[in-house]
């Protein structure tokens, strides 16, 4: 009778271990790429108006973009929407927005010490001054 009452209690707690490890939230990583694609999906959407000259409604949705770049903690996303965001804003004639995009994108591109985007940033910049 006691390795019954042992055997039950031991697939009970099987069981509750089961049943608490199915959660129906999303996981961590689903979120962090839902958000990665959403940015991406706007970037897009910025680009659109970038290539007509609409650079104030080009700003809007790159900085959209970068929201979902910070929230997702998406540090090469986060170059790019800045690099994005700072040419709208330049083209816009934001100055002081297009500068402080620039140096965040050169800041963050120092801290991954990722050549490619130190450049890109690096001639952004450049090209503001």
């Amino acid at each position: 009778m006691n390795n019954k009452r042992i055997t039950l209690f031991a697939l009970l707690i099987f069981s509750a271990a089961v049943f608490i490890s199915c959660s129906s939230a999303p996981k961590e990583t689903d979120i962090v790429n839902d958000r990665k694609n959403k940015a991406a999906e706007l970037t897009d959407f910025g680009n659109s108006y970038y290539a007509n000259g609409e650079y104030t409604q080009a700003l809007v949705f790159f900085k959209l973009a970068l929201d979902e770049n910070v929230a997702s903690d998406n540090e090469p996303g986060i170059i790019k929407s800045c690099n994005s965001a700072g040419k709208a804003a330049m083209n816009a004639d934001d100055m002081e927005s297009a500068e402080k995009y620039f140096l965040r994108a050169l800041n963050i591109s120092e801290k991954l010490n990722d050549k490619n985007f130190r450049s890109v940033s690096s001639n952004n910049l450049g090209s503001f001054i």
